[in-house]
Parts: C-alpha cells; sequence; structure tokens
C-alpha cells in the first residue's frame, strides 16, 4: 500500500516534469512567434513610413511641377513684353534720329 503511493506520487511528479517541459516547449514557440510579429510589425511600419515619404515627395514635385508650368507661361509673357518694348524703342530711336537728321 506504502509502495502504491510512492509509485502513484513518482507517476504524478514524472507527469507534472512533462507537463512543465511541454509548457516551456510552448512559451519558446509562443516568444519566438511573438518575435518574428513584432519584426513584422517593424517592417511594415517602415514600408508604410517609406510609402508615405514617397507620397509626400510626389504630391511635393507635383505642385513644383504647376510652379515651372507657371512660371514658363509668365517668363513667355514677360518675353513677349519685352519684344514689344525693343520694338517701340527701335521706332522711338528712328524717330529720334529722322528728328536730328
Amino acid at each position: 500500500m506504502l509502495q502504491d503511493e510512492l509509485r502513484q506520487e513518482r507517476n504524478q511528479k514524472e507527469k507534472a516534469l512533462r507537463d512543465k517541459e511541454l509548457a516551456l516547449g510552448d512559451k519558446y514557440t509562443m516568444e519566438q512567434n511573438l518575435s518574428s510579429l513584432k519584426l513584422e510589425l517593424e517592417l511594415k511600419d517602415q514600408k508604410l513610413s517609406s510609402l508615405a515619404q514617397e507620397l509626400e515627395e510626389l504630391t511635393f514635385s507635383g505642385n513644383t511641377e504647376e510652379e515651372v508650368a507657371n512660371l514658363k507661361k509668365k517668363k513667355h509673357a514677360l518675353e513677349a513684353k519685352l519684344s514689344d518694348q525693343e520694338e517701340e524703342l527701335d521706332e522711338l530711336a528712328g524717330q529720334v534720329s529722322q528728328g536730328a537728321g
């Protein structure tokens, strides 16, 4: 009877050790999964940040293209005005020459 109790206690102790080892194995697996998920999340955050920056740059460059187009229009208008003023100056210079001559 005492031997049966000792055997039963030993079996329970062995079962408890096996359960502990299984639990430790599960814990290790879960920690590895958690670590992998954290790394994956970090990589996705970096990708998101990179894409946000790229979007911002594309948006900014879009505005810049619009500004360049506006500046080209203004330049063209100023060049036309300059050409008109040069013609007017030539006419005035011709009138002055004729008046002096």
